[in-house]
């Protein structure tokens, strides 16, 4: 759906948006809202099309299929999943860069504080720092354990139970 005015009263009460002057604004975006049953909330996409169709090949990561991911989960008797809380919104915008991301709602500029869901890059750099974060975990355990990364989900698989015992959730 269309970002409605309630949407954008959220965001900005959130610290996701910040209105700016019409001055401020170098590029709009188109921006919309999708109901996200499971989790109870409407999830904020703002689609660049400038920036995607730019960027778009700029950082090349192989997502792996749902194919491979559920072959390198068969391999192994237990598995703990998690995702990162809210990953897009910890990597905060430069208001300099936030200007190219704008969205107009009623005669009103807003930008974002952080990356945009719906540019095609933050996914790829959301996948390349998770897969970073949980390879360095596994190092730390020194145990044989697997693991799968899609953006911001990763599970980490193995044989021996104990691996999971004392696991806290991020």
């Amino acid at each position: 759906a269309a970002i409605s005015s309630h949407d954008i009263e959220v965001l900005v009460s959130g610290g996701f948006l910040t209105q700016v002057q019409r001055e401020d604004v170098k590029m709009c975006c188109r921006s919309f809202s999708v109901l996200e049953l499971a989790k109870a909330r409407r999830r904020w996409i703002m689609w660049p099309d400038v920036f995607n169709k730019v960027c778009d090949d700029l950082l090349v990561v192989p997502f792996p299929t749902s194919t491979e991911i559920m072959q390198k989960a068969a391999e192994f008797r237990y598995a703990i999943s998690f995702d990162f809380t809210s990953w897009f919104h910890h990597f905060k915008m430069e208001p300099s860069v936030a200007r190219f991301f704008a969205v107009k709602k009623q005669g009103r500029y807003f930008v974002p504080t952080s990356i945009p869901t719906g540019a095609t890059q933050p996914p790829k750099f959301a996948h390349v720092l998770a897969s970073a974060v949980a390879a360095r975990a596994i190092a730390i355990i020194q145990l044989r354990i697997a693991v799968d990364v899609f953006i911001d989900n990763v599970r980490f698989c193995s044989d021996n139970k104990a691996c999971f015992l004392e696991v806290n959730p991020l």
